[in-house]
C-alpha cells in the first residue's frame, strides 16, 4: 500500500467559505508542498481543475469535519455542494475522497507559530497539507 501512495499525486483541499487552502504531494515522494489559497468564488472549480491537469493529480482529498459522534457540522452542506460541483467537473480517472479534518486549523496554527510563520496567510494551505498527511496516515 505504501508504494501506491508514494506514486500517487495527491491534491489536498481545505474548504472554507472565503478561501480554499491548497497543498500537493507529487508522485514518487512523500513530501507535501503548500501551494497557497484560492479565493472561494466564481471560477474556483475551474482553477482547481486546471491545477489538477497541470500537476498530473490522480487523487483529490478534501477535508470534511465531523462533529461529535460522527454528526454533521454546520459547514458540511457547503462542502457537500462543493464536492458535487467538483466531482462533475474532474477528468475521468481522478479519485475524490474526504478525510475528517477536525482540528487541522488548530494544528496548522500551532505549527506555523512554532516556525514563526504568518498564521493568517498560511493556515489554510497548511491545513490542506495536514489533510494529505491524515489521508496517508490512515491508508498506510
Amino acid at each position: 500500500m505504501i508504494e501506491n501512495i508514494i506514486n500517487e499525486s495527491i491534491l489536498g483541499l481545505d474548504f472554507g467559505l472565503k478561501k480554499i487552502g491548497i497543498a500537493i504531494k507529487r508522485g514518487k515522494t512523500l513530501s507535501i508542498e503548500c501551494l497557497g489559497n484560492f479565493k472561494n468564488s466564481g471560477d474556483v472549480i475551474k482553477k482547481i481543475i486546471e491545477l489538477v491537469k497541470k500537476e498530473g493529480v490522480n487523487k483529490i482529498v478534501i477535508g470534511r469535519p465531523l462533529g461529535l459522534g460522527g454528526m454533521d457540522t454546520k459547514i458540511g452542506k457547503n462542502i457537500d455542494d462543493f464536492i458535487k460541483g467538483l466531482s462533475s467537473s474532474i477528468p475521468k480517472g481522478i479519485t475524490l475522497i474526504t478525510v475528517n479534518e477536525n482540528g487541522t486549523t488548530k494544528e496548522a496554527i500551532f505549527r506555523l507559530n512554532q516556525a514563526s510563520l504568518d498564521v493568517n496567510k498560511k493556515k489554510d494551505t497548511y491545513s490542506a497539507a495536514i489533510i494529505i498527511e491524515r489521508y496517508i496516515r490512515d491508508n498506510v
